[in-house]
């Protein structure tokens, strides 16, 4: 774990694609120039509510979009990235007197990271899970459960099976298999085989489209307040994304306070 020391040869960012994207280091999709509107109000929420001994968590942080106004804003912060490339780069971009307040840990979640129980006031998992199998959603699941304090909140964004791209192949695949009641229907393990081709290298085979009723039946299963599951659209600039709307789903979940 780093607390905010200097960085002084850092990698230089990818260049945006679509206008918004921006290409992750180890091939692990993209990032965007500026945080959505639910990813906002984790920002909000974590200005608000982190402290010190109470920190938010950003899993899957990248360059630090959502990241960076929690710290210029007085808040303080985990940011966690599979790759610590991203996160040197994030330390870089943060101003001398913001530093103490950040904390960084590279490792692979849910696996390699890890929190004592009731010690985080809020997580944000931002288009994360759809790397993820239905096993391994639970698993993240019932450990940001355990990490967060009574009260505490996780606002999570995540792909769905509604981009532009999709619409010919993976979304009637989708829909097919949500109909038939399959437990996990946006799930695919080839892929990039779909995706634009001039994006492919950067993504991995695996990805998990999501949608309200899933992410719902998973967060109750955990026992999480559901304050908001929904569908949300991605900006209509994004020529290859953006289509009905339904680009994007968020929910924003809090743990009991009584739990007993």
């Amino acid at each position: 774990m780093s607390k905010g020391a200097k960085i002084t040869s850092p990698l230089p960012i990818p260049a945006s694609v679509d206008n918004d994207s921006i290409p992750t280091l180890n091939a692990m999709g993209f990032t965007t120039k500026a945080p959505d509107p639910y990813s906002r109000l984790f920002i909000q929420h974590a200005i608000n509510h982190s402290s010190q001994e109470y920190k938010a968590l950003e899993i899957g942080a990248a360059y630090g979009v959502s990241t960076i106004p929690v710290l210029l804003h007085g808040g303080h912060i985990i940011a966690n990235d599979i790759d610590e490339r991203h996160l040197k780069i994030l330390e870089h971009k943060i101003p001398e007197k913001y530093r103490k307040n950040l904390h960084t840990i590279a490792g692979k979640f849910p696996d390699e990271i890890a929190f004592p129980e009731n010690s985080i006031a809020c997580i944000l998992i931002s288009r994360v899970m759809h790397f993820f199998d239905g096993k391994t959603i639970r698993t993240s699941l019932k450990n940001m459960y355990n990490w967060l304090i009574p009260g505490g909140k996780l606002f999570i964004v995540n792909n769905t099976a509604y981009e532009k791209y999709m619409r010919n192949e993976i979304t009637p695949i989708y829909e097919e298999r949500k109909q038939k009641l399959h437990e996990w229907p946006g799930y695919f393990d080839n892929f990039s085989d779909f995706f634009l081709r001039r994006h492919r290298a950067n993504l991995p085979d695996v990805m998990h489209c999501l949608d309200p009723d899933i992410l719902q039946r998973e967060l109750n299963a955990i026992n999480f307040n559901i304050e908001k599951v929904a569908f949300f659209a991605r900006p209509k600039f994004l020529q290859g994304v953006s289509w009905d709307g339904r680009e994007r789903v968020y929910a924003i979940a809090s743990k009991p306070v009584n739990r007993w």
